[in-house]
């Protein structure tokens, strides 16, 4: 019952929130990414609010951790759609402007 409860209010705070959520799966403090290297997976879109998750998921990283960004296509889309090509030009210049460390 609470894990339903609990279920509930995440999908709750995802949907509506006008803020970035970072979501953890488990309650054991030792399971948090403190000291080690942590990945981070952002969708993206054209969109305001994935260029701020991509934004924050840089601010949150530290040396070491991993970035994954993910865009799904719709099965209808063309491989090279003017909105892929928009979205790719879009962060290969985040990309560009970024180095290690």
């Amino acid at each position: 019952a609470d894990t339903h409860f609990l279920a509930s209010q995440l999908m709750k705070v995802l949907r509506h929130a006008s803020c970035s959520a970072i979501v953890f799966k488990d309650e054991d403090a030792s399971l948090l990414p403190i000291r080690r290297k942590t990945m981070f997976c952002v969708s993206v879109s054209l969109n305001q609010a994935s260029t701020k998750a991509f934004l924050d998921a840089l601010k949150l990283s530290k040396p070491g951790d991993d970035i994954h960004v993910v865009y799904i296509k719709g099965y209808m889309e063309a491989e090279d759609s003017d909105y892929t090509a928009e979205l790719r030009e879009k962060y290969s210049f985040f990309f560009g402007g970024l180095t290690d460390g």
